[in-house]
């Protein structure tokens, strides 16, 4: 898999192939926020690149969506960071 997130923090949808194991969690906030599309063919890939052609109602809506997702992402490496600090001067 790839870093699925890279594009929805510029507010682009993602379509990506079914070889997400390692990304589980960013698949499900991207697919449920409706960001991006799973698939598992280079046959579904072509159908449902076709239902989102540049400029179309649903690559809009999938443009929001990625936008939304990525405010709601900053930040996360940080707060991570926060998080391993806190427990490393706990265990000290």
């Amino acid at each position: 898999g790839h870093n699925i997130m890279e594009p929805i923090a510029q507010g682009k949808p993602v379509f990506f192939g079914p070889f997400m194991q390692d990304f589980q969690d960013a698949v499900d906030l991207v697919v449920s926020a409706g960001a991006g599309v799973q698939v598992g063919s280079p046959d579904e890939l072509a159908d449902r690149l076709l239902e989102y052609p540049l400029g179309s109602p649903a690559y809009a809506q999938a443009c929001r969506a990625a936008e939304r997702l990525a405010q709601t992402q900053q930040g996360a490496a940080k707060r991570q960071a926060e998080m391993v600090l806190r427990v490393m001067k706990g265990q000290r």
